[in-house]
């Protein structure tokens, strides 16, 4: 299994840029770590922005986690990247000033699409609180 993981990330190395790298404006070249960090997840502007910058982040590879409160130990790879890859995100937006990342669970959550997705903001003074 290690050596079929070491074949994988050598092939994706070699994987030129996914969709989305054409779908949102990037003003810098990303580093050989940060690209295979991004290549995991998808990622688009949302069709009902809640802010001027408004991305939603979505991992490639879910391992059936469909929202936050169902996440299992095995899942923290995915968490983690999620989190990361919203970091570089909003680097990459320009948001020094700060950013919000918003993960909906469930129904009270205001959830509407059922698998994990990662929603970055900013671009404006966010408020608090934010619900």
């Amino acid at each position: 299994q290690w050596i079929l993981k070491k074949k994988l990330h050598l092939l994706l190395l070699l994987l030129p840029p996914p969709l989305p790298w054409t779908l949102l404006p990037y003003s810098t070249r990303l580093s050989r770590r940060k690209f295979q960090q991004m290549w995991f997840m998808r990622m688009r502007r949302d069709i009902n922005p809640q802010a001027p910058t408004h991305i939603l982040i979505i991992p490639k590879v879910k391992d059936g986690l469909s929202g936050l409160s169902k996440a299992e130990e095995r899942h923290c790879e995915i968490l983690g990247r999620l989190l990361y890859t919203a970091k570089l995100l909003a680097k990459q937006e320009g948001l020094e000033d700060g950013f919000r990342v918003v993960i909906n669970d469930g129904p009270a959550g205001c959830q509407s699409v059922y698998h994990i997705h990662v929603h970055l903001l900013g671009g404006r003074q966010m408020n608090w609180p934010p619900g």
